[in-house]
């Protein structure tokens, strides 16, 4: 039955089973007749916002030109079946703009990769990075690779002077540059 109780309207299923309404096309409207809801044969289009209390699944795609996370809550997006991959792809930028940190961690909840908003730096094996990058950990190496003939390190600057520091934390051990062809020393300074 359709009915108004003096304040408002009410469509009430009265009988055994679902209220069903056969059509092509549903709209709800406003007063303004603007379409907020609308369901079609190709899904369902909504004008504004979805507040879910719950967990929202699909098994296609869910298009929005941008998604609210709840401030005060961690908000996880991927998949809990073994072997799923996440993967985020755009035909421009993928941005990522926290307010604080960024922080990848592996399997084991370990951070691996932590990109420190606050002081514009980034650790690869640490969560305190002192400086642009920091690589830390007991397999600490960095290795440029190129395919073609002529790997080139630049260290440059628009003022002052350029150098590397090689720090030994132990004045026992050994600081300095080692220099390498087809796998033999050629030259160590230090």
């Amino acid at each position: 039955r359709i009915y108004h109780n003096g304040s408002n309207s009410f469509i009430q299923d009265t009988g055994v089973g679902d209220l069903r309404v056969l059509a092509s096309s549903i709209k709800l409207q406003d007063a303004s007749e603007n379409t907020k809801l609308e369901i079609e044969n190709n899904g369902i289009d909504v004008t504004g916002h979805i507040t879910a209390s719950g967990n929202i699944s699909a098994s296609g795609n869910i298009y929005a030109q941008k998604y609210y996370i709840h401030g005060s809550k961690e908000t996880y997006i991927g998949s809990s079946d073994s072997g799923d991959d996440l993967l985020l792809e755009a035909a421009d930028d993928i941005r990522i703009r926290p307010t604080d940190d960024v922080l990848l961690y592996g399997n084991d909840d370990t951070i691996y990769t932590h990109f420190d908003g606050v002081n514009k730096r980034v650790g690869i094996g640490t969560s305190v990075p002192a400086t642009t990058l920091h690589v830390s950990g007991s397999g600490a190496k960095f290795l440029m690779e190129k395919s073609t003939n002529d790997a080139i390190i630049e260290v440059k600057t628009s003022t002052a002077g350029a150098y590397f520091n090689a720090n030994s934390a132990n004045t026992a051990n050994y600081a300095g540059l080692q220099l390498q062809g087809a796998g033999s020393d050629l030259w160590f300074i230090g």
